[in-house]
């Protein structure tokens, strides 16, 4: 009898320890598909943030563009407008200076303003050059 019942309690605590085994395997799994969850909606996240920052950057590099392109066009129509005097001819290069004063200082700003935008940055200053080249043609 006694071996029966031995035999019957190794039983019982072989599946006991099976079951807790079980749950632990099981709560263990959960964990994990949970963590993986979590990282994923995180990394989500992270990347819809960076999307927005990327977007409102384009958008500020836009904005520098047209001030650039303001501060350009009126100092090229200021210089059309002048006469060839060497008083105005002095009034020219002031405005010239000023001109790229204020193209430096937006250039400046925007880089500031937009750290990871350098790409977006190095096209505009390129714009920019050829313009100058342009105008610099054009007054000659």
């Amino acid at each position: 009898v006694s071996d029966a019942a031995f035999t019957i309690h190794t039983e019982n605590e072989t599946k006991r320890k099976a079951e807790i085994k079980k749950k632990q395997r099981e709560k263990k799994l959960l964990k994990q598909k949970q963590q993986r969850e979590k990282e994923k909606l995180e990394k989500e996240t992270r990347e819809e943030v960076l999307r927005q920052q990327a977007l409102a950057d384009q958008e500020r590099v836009k904005e520098e563009q047209i001030k650039i392109a303001n501060v350009i066009n009126n100092a090229n129509n200021n210089i059309r407008h002048e006469k060839t005097t060497e008083a105005e001819a002095q009034n020219k290069r002031r405005q010239q200076q000023a001109r790229d004063n204020a193209e430096k200082v937006a250039a400046v700003a925007a880089r500031e303003a937009l750290g990871g935008a350098s790409k977006l940055m190095q096209q505009q200053q390129q714009q920019q050059q050829q313009q100058q080249q342009t105008v610099k043609k054009t007054n000659k």
